[in-house]
């Protein structure tokens, strides 16, 4: 059984491995809210470490909101964590304020020495939605003002940072609008807006965006829902969308340019009993994913994370599970 908390809803969750010790953090929200559904708006990022991903230690609490009123004073989001090499380490995460209710996200960073203990930078966020680029609240194809998720990493050879984050578009039509936004930074805390690294019309979110190197070839992984599939896409692709975690493929580096060669996807359920899948290394050294459990086929939301699934590379450079999920039926 992979992790849980007895008092808390756990799900989408972020990795970093320091020494020995992997860092988990993911959102979690109290089970006595009632309705999991509402666990979005009492989100907090939580901390735990392991050495085998089996064995969890819970930390508390990383991040919580801010003391209102800030821009991050009522959720605290999806997010990362990357190593400053001026020293400590930098956490990224995704803010909701109360005068927005929520629909207005931004993407704020905290400081660490220890990766325990955390200490917001200023008072206003990294990164917002920049009208230039990406959709705004009020803006024809855009539900809510999407600027979250954020995958922060360094390139080869390339002094600066980059950021992918889930984003609205420029598009009118609210199931082709899903884009990964893209932006970039010489220091890790001022960030300049680029046009979207990935537009494509293929969905109305495309979530959690991360990118990774199997082999030679990298991969830009994202997870979306059914119901956020425009039928343009579906009509293309000649199937039916399934809720979980997809991937982009290129063979020119983690800049991309990214294509959408297997549309099945790499951890998928037509029942939607999973979604966001991370990826980790495990000890052995193997490539493995860890989801959380959305559903638990009755309708209920079990709000816990899975245990590791391992995946491989095929021949072709097809990203495949490496044994068969039990839990899960594939689309």
């Amino acid at each position: 059984m992979g992790f849980s908390l007895p008092d808390m809803w756990v799900w989408d969750a972020w990795y970093y491995k320091h020494g020995d010790l992997t860092h988990m953090f993911f959102l979690k929200a109290p089970k006595s809210v009632g309705d999991p559904d509402q666990r979005h708006f009492y989100a907090s990022v939580g901390h735990a470490t392991s050495t085998d991903f089996v064995t969890w230690d819970y930390h508390g609490t990383a991040i919580a909101p801010s003391e209102g009123p800030a821009w991050d004073d009522m959720t605290i989001w999806t997010g990362c964590v990357v190593e400053n090499p001026q020293g400590g380490f930098v956490l990224f995460y995704t803010g909701t304020s109360r005068a927005d209710r929520a629909h207005v996200q931004r993407i704020g960073a905290a400081t660490s020495d220890d990766l325990f203990n955390w200490t917001r930078v200023g008072t206003e966020p990294a990164l917002e939605a920049d009208p230039n680029f990406y959709g705004k609240l009020g803006d024809e194809g855009v539900a809510d003002e999407a600027c979250r998720d954020p995958w922060v990493f360094q390139v080869e050879g390339d002094a600066r940072w980059h950021m992918l984050f889930t984003a609205y578009g420029k598009h009118d039509v609210l199931k082709e609008n899903g884009v990964i936004g893209y932006a970039i930074s010489d220091d890790l805390f001022t960030w300049t807006q680029q046009p979207a690294m990935f537009d494509m019309k293929i969905g109305q979110e495309l979530e959690v965006p991360e990118t990774f190197e199997v082999n030679g070839t990298w991969y830009l992984a994202f997870s979306r829902w059914s119901w956020g599939a425009p039928k343009s896409h579906e009509d293309a692709i000649g199937h039916k969308i399934a809720s979980g975690t997809y991937y982009l493929r290129s063979e020119e580096g983690p800049l991309g340019p990214w294509t959408l060669t297997d549309t099945k996807g790499l951890l998928t359920d037509s029942d939607e009993k999973i979604y966001v899948a991370r990826k980790v290394t495990l000890p052995d050294g193997r490539d493995a994913l860890i989801a959380f459990n959305n559903s638990d086929g009755n309708g209920s939301f079990p709000g816990t994370l899975t245990d590791p699934i391992a995946f491989d590379q095929d021949e072709d450079g097809r990203l495949i599970l490496a044994a068969p999920n039990s839990n899960m039926k594939s689309a």
